[in-house]
């Protein structure tokens, strides 16, 4: 950031030595650019936001795209906002009411300056590329390249220094135009030297199609945001060009100070940059509660720290300014301007920040609604009346933007305390939802620990071997279902000699079957979880009547017909034949027949083209607006992201055009049967999930006798899929009450 200030005041500085004026007509030029600038930051803020939240979700191609997506959209804006710069050029400068003294000026050197924008545009979206993946060393050497090319250019080609040519205002352009490229190319040029940038990271169009949605989500409010700021700073401008008196050296002090408040807020914009690539990642991994945590303290670290500083630069504002400008009357009003400036120091920060949380959370509109409201309800009106009316000098104009940051701060934090701003966020793994209300109907129970834990890692050796002395094909029980359910239904478990009892905290209290040798069990009395009033769901059949058995008339048994496992047969299902699966085959073909398409079983290497798929899944399914959606999501990464570390993992995966279509992800059940725990497609793939059952089934399930596809949970249309595909048996289960 400091290089950044450096590239700024440089020019600033230079063009003070060749005439007065052309600070103001800089000023004023720069400012414009900025304005047409606002397309490619609002970019940034939508790329940054969606790059950081797949980053942190573990979704590296997902990243990449969007990568490469920024960068063709940042071509496209660039070109089009030069076109519209040099078509309302004397439009713009006369709105502005450029005073007459230094128009001319100021018109020749903003259509030189122009061409600036399309390297800008490859700069900024590169750097945001760095950002998103905490690279901050690329970025250091990319702005040390163009701060030093900017100023030996701008001392050789503007001052005549080095032996150079003294070129004036045309050299202080001619060095922005070669040093902003080189830094862009740079950034390029490392980005795919790096694999951040690759082949793979070339999506098709209706990937694109569909990704630009979230990106436009977000950067729609950033860009009004930005666009309403920096128009803002023009009609500031345009008050100031307009004051009753000495209007020319009220820009160019302005101007001065501006540069100088640039160098103020380089740690500031370094605190706005990291809260929002820290609050992208948290969101990513489905910590909203972190998230907040972390913007809250990378907020107050920044204001202490803005504050401490602006203290200690209070004593030299005198030094400083005359360093600048060698103007008498200009550094008058550059002190002003610095002093104010300095006193809104802590409430600018906090701003400043809390756009950036904004920003990596996706919910710019709330930038936009505080800024618009700081910037445009009270900066601009106050400064008008204060400047024109009460002062009538620049000072008064100063002060409105003092009082403008107070509100503005206000507004933010309010915002970030007590609005939901996490639901922005675009990921593949979200909060912890529950997933649906269980059919046990009751009061809820109350728990002690009594020896219960959160299912884990650690004792999973302990429950597989007693898992597989269990005598049922219930999938529920399998450790990646509890593994990747777990957050969702906040599990815990119990081991108790040859059982392993099991319990949900959310949405209901209530147990679920213990697992284990039940025919080895004397005595189940003597388990505190059958105490009177104890509830269990999802109780294989066979359990049912075991406990009938021993309980009698103690217990109430229900049959769940809604959480009730299909079972098929493996050998049916990789051959589809007979008239019973003849619609099936019929897509299958189709597929086939349309589609060059390539299969293979799922490895570690797929996990985060499966984690893209799944998150483009649920965007064409809009799992927003479905808590039972947006828990099975977070089920998916839970037991993607742990691939190496639970057994009997395996699944498929079918491509077009290197692109995810389908996936499918199952799990050796025992030695006779797996389970399918959860399959998808593309919704503009016909015969897509014919395709990945078939293809899977002989891949992988033609080693087991039966294949297990879960229940229906009383969806009707998920209920006649699978009946379509001609279920050998259920494994029934019950809900159960003890008396």
């Amino acid at each position: 950031m400091f290089f950044q200030f450096m590239i700024g005041f440089t020019d600033v500085f230079v063009a003070g030595r060749i005439h007065p004026h052309l600070q103001g007509a800089l000023g004023i030029v720069t400012q414009c650019q900025f304005f047409l600038q606002v397309f490619g930051i609002a970019l940034v803020n939508g790329g940054l936001a969606a790059m950081s939240q797949a980053l942190g979700a573990g979704l590296s191609l997902r990243a990449q795209r969007y990568a490469w997506l920024l960068i063709k959209a940042g071509v496209v804006f660039s070109l089009a906002t030069l076109a519209l710069g040099y078509v309302f050029a004397t439009d713009l400068l006369l709105f502005l009411r450029v005073p007459q003294s230094i128009y001319d000026l100021t018109l020749e050197l903003w259509l030189m300056q122009l061409p600036i924008l399309p390297a800008s545009y490859l700069a900024f979206v590169t750097m945001a590329v760095f950002r998103s993946h905490k690279i901050v060393r690329v970025p250091l050497i990319s702005i040390v390249i163009v701060c030093l090319v900017n100023l030996v250019a701008d001392l050789g080609l503007g001052l005549g220094w080095f032996g150079l040519p003294r070129l004036g205002a045309v050299g202080i352009v001619i060095s922005s135009i070669i040093s902003v490229s080189c830094g862009g190319f740079f950034n390029l040029a490392v980005l795919i030297r790096k694999g951040l940038l690759g082949i793979a990271g070339f999506a098709p169009l209706r990937w694109e199609k569909r990704a630009i949605g979230y990106v436009v989500k977000v950067a729609l409010p950033a860009g009004g945001t930005q666009l309403l700021w920096h128009f803002g700073y023009l009609v500031l401008f345009l008050i100031t060009n307009t004051l009753p008196r000495d209007s020319v050296v009220a820009v160019n002090g302005l101007t001065a100070g501006l540069r100088v408040e640039g160098l103020l807020f380089l740690p500031a914009m370094a605190f706005s940059f990291t809260g929002s690539i820290l609050v992208g990642h948290c969101l990513g991994a489905g910590d909203a509660a972190e998230a907040k945590r972390v913007g809250l303290r990378v907020t107050g670290v920044g204001a202490a720290a803005m504050s401490l500083l602006a203290l200690g630069v209070f004593p030299f504002i005198s030094g400083i300014m005359a360093f600048v400008s060698p103007d008498l009357q200009v550094q008058k009003v550059a002190e002003s301007y610095i002093f104010y400036n300095l006193l809104a120091m802590p409430f600018s920060v906090v701003s400043m920040t809390m756009s950036g949380l904004f920003s990596g959370a996706g919910a710019t509109v709330y930038s936009l609604a505080a800024f618009s409201i700081g910037t445009w309800m009270v900066r601009l009106p106050l400064a008008w009346y204060m400047g024109h009316v009460v002062w009538e000098s620049a000072s008064g104009i100063f002060l409105a933007m003092l009082v403008s940051q107070v509100v503005q701060a206000g507004l933010s934090m309010y915002l970030f305390l007590f609005r939901d701003w996490s639901r922005f966020a675009s990921t593949a793994r979200r909060m912890a939802r529950p997933a649906r209300r269980d059919t046990l109907k009751g009061q809820k129970m109350s728990y002690v620990n009594n020896g219960y834990t959160p299912v884990s890692f650690e004792d999973m050796p302990r429950y597989l071997e007693i898992l597989g002395k269990n005598r049922s094909r219930a999938s529920d029980y399998s450790f990646a279902n509890l593994w990747g359910w777990s957050t969702h239904y906040s599990l815990e478990w119990r081991f108790d000699g040859p059982l392993c009892w099991i319990r949900q905290k959310r949405p209901l209290q209530c147990n679920w079957a213990p697992v284990g040798p039940w025919d080895e069990v004397a005595d189940w009395g003597i388990y505190p979880e059958m105490a009177a009033g104890a509830r269990f769901i999802r109780v294989p059949g066979r359990l049912c009547e075991t406990w009938a058995e021993a309980f009698a008339d103690r217990i109430v048994v229900e049959e769940d017909r809604d959480q009730w496992d299909y079972i098929y047969l493996a050998s049916e299902l990789c051959s589809l034949s007979g008239n019973r699966f003849h619609k099936k085959k019929n897509l299958l073909r189709q597929f086939m027949k349309t589609y060059a398409y390539e299969y293979k079983s799922l490895s570690e290497e797929d996990v985060g083209a499966v984690l893209d798929m799944q998150a483009e899944w649920c965007r064409w399914r809009d799992c927003e607006s479905s808590e039972a959606l947006l828990a099975e999501n977070d089920a998916v990464a839970r037991v993607l992201v742990a691939w190496n570390r639970i057994p009997g993992l395996c699944g498929g995966i079918i491509r077009i055009d290197n692109i995810p279509v389908a996936y499918t992800l199952a799990e050796s059940l025992s030695e006779d049967t797996l389970v399918i725990h959860f399959e998808k497609a593309a919704n503009d793939i016909k015969g897509g999930y014919q395709a990945i059952n078939y293809l899977f089934c002989n891949d992988a399930g033609k080693n087991f006798t039966y294949i297990n596809r879960e229940q229906d949970l009383g969806d009707e249309g998920l209920r006649q899929a699978k009946v379509s595909y001609n279920p050998v048996d259920f494994t029934r289960k019950c809900s159960v009450l003890v008396l």
